[in-house]
C-alpha cells in the first residue's frame, strides 16, 4: 500500500518504490541473519555483516537494486548517525582524572595523525586518512559513520568508507594482540593495562572484553577510557564539521564556513539531551540499540550498494597505510603516556 500510495502522490516514479522496498527487506535479513549467527558466538556482528552483505552483493546483477540500496544507505547512514548522541554523556569525561585525560588526548592525537600521515605517505586522498585516523582515535565504526556523513559524497566515496570499516575492523584485532604481548613483556599493572586498551583498541566490544581478560578490575577500568573516547566524538564533529569542506576535488581537506546538516544537529542536541539526564533510561537504552542496528543496516546497504569491481579502484595501500600509521601511532603515545598515570 505504500509503494501504491507513492506512486500516486507522484512521490516516486513507478517502480522505484518496490525497488527500495526488496533493497530494504536484502539489507533488514542479512542484519537479521548476522545477529543470530553472533548470538551463537561466531565472531563480531559487524564482521558477520560485511561478509554477508560481500556474499549478497557478488550474487546481484541488478544495477537498479544497487542504486536503490545506495541510496537507502545514505539516509540511513545519516539516521544512526542523529541517535549515536545518545551513546555520549559529559559524565563519561568527568570519570577520568585530569592526567588520565591529558594521556588519553594524546593518544587520540598521534592516532589521528597516524592515520593522515600514512594516507599522505602512500600517495592516498587525505579523506581516508581522515575516516581511518578519526575512527581510530575515538571508537571504530560509529565515529567512520559519522566522519563519512560530515565529508559528504564530493570528499569520500561510498566505496572508500567501504575499504576504511574493512581496515579499522583489522588494524583493531591487530591491536588486541599487540597490547596483550606489551603488557606482558612490560610487566605493566591494571591501571597501565586498562589505559592501553581503553585508549587504543577503538571497537568497543574488543577493547573490553580484551581487557578483562586481564581482570574486573581492569576491564571496569578500560570501560571508563572507552566511553570517554565514545563522548569525544562530540568536540572531534564540531570541529571537523567547522574545518572540512565539500568541493569536488577530495584529494585535499579544505577550509570553510561550517553550518551544521540535520543529522549532525540532532546527534549534538541528543547528546546534550543525555548529558543533562533529560533523557529517560529506557528511551536512552532503546536508542543506542537502534542507533547501532541502523548502523549496521546502513554499512549493509553501502555495500549492496557497489559494484564489486569498485572496490579494485580504492587505494587500498593508503587504507592499509593510514591504518597501521593510525595504530602503530596510537600504541607508541600509548606507552609512552604510561608514566602519567
Amino acid at each position: 500500500m505504500a509503494a501504491t500510495w507513492a506512486r500516486r502522490s507522484c512521490l516516486l516514479p513507478s517502480g522505484q518504490a518496490a525497488r527500495l522496498a526488496v533493497a530494504a527487506i536484502i539489507g533488514v535479513t542479512i542484519v537479521a541473519g548476522a545477529h543470530l549467527v553472533h548470538e551463537q558466538g561466531y565472531g563480531s556482528k559487524i564482521g558477520i555483516v560485511l561478509l554477508f552483505a560481500f556474499a549478497a552483493t557478488i550474487a546481484s546483477k541488478r544495477d537498479q537494486l544497487r542504486a536503490s540500496s545506495a541510496t537507502i544507505g545514505n539516509l540511513t547512514t545519516k539516521l544512526a548517525v542523529a541517535l549515536l548522541g545518545l551513546q555520549f554523556s559529559a559524565s563519561q569525561l568527568i570519570e577520568l582524572g585530569s592526567s588520565s585525560f591529558i594521556a588519553l588526548i594524546s593518544v587520540m592525537t598521534a592516532a589521528f595523525l597516524g592515520g593522515l600521515i600514512g594516507s599522505r605517505l602512500s600517495g592516498a586522498p587525505a579523506s581516508i586518512g581522515v575516516v581511518v585516523g578519526g575512527a581510530t582515535a575515538i571508537c571504530g565504526v560509529s565515529a567512520a559513520a559519522v566522519i563519512f556523513a560530515i565529508l559528504g559524497p564530493k570528499q569520500i566515496q561510498q566505496r572508500e568508507f567501504v575499504a576504511a570499516v574493512i581496515g579499522i575492523l583489522i588494524a583493531s584485532s591487530a591491536t588486541v594482540v599487540a597490547n596483550t604481548i606489551i603488557a606482558d613483556r612490560l610487566h605493566l599493572d591494571d591501571t597501565q593495562i586498562a589505559f592501553l586498551f581503553g585508549s587504543t583498541v577503538h571497537d568497543a566490544a574488543q577493547a573490553i572484553a580484551g581487557a578483562y581478560a586481564f581482570g574486573d578490575t581492569v576491564g571496569g577500568q578500560a570501560t571508563v577510557l572507552k566511553m570517554a573516547r565514545v563522548a569525544l566524538l562530540i568536540p572531534f564533529a564540531i570541529v571537523l564539521g567547522s574545518l572540512i569542506g565539500s568541493r569536488a576535488d577530495h584529494t585535499r581537506v579544505h577550509i570553510r564556513t561550517f553550518i551544521l546538516p540535520a543529522y549532525l544537529s540532532g546527534f549534538i542536541i541528543l547528546a546534550s539531551l543525555n548529558s543533562l539526564a533529560l533523557v529517560p533510561d529506557t528511551v536512552a537504552t532503546y536508542g543506542q540499540a537502534a542507533a547501532k542496528s541502523l548502523l549496521l543496516f546502513a554499512i549493509t546497504m553501502t555495500i549492496l550498494g557497489l559494484k564489486m569491481t569498485q572496490l579494485t579502484t580504492v587505494a587500498w595501500k593508503g587504507v592499509v597505510s593510514a591504518a597501521a600509521g593510525a595504530s602503530i601511532f596510537s600504541l607508541i603515545a600509548a606507552t609512552a603516556s604510561l608514566k602519567l598515570l
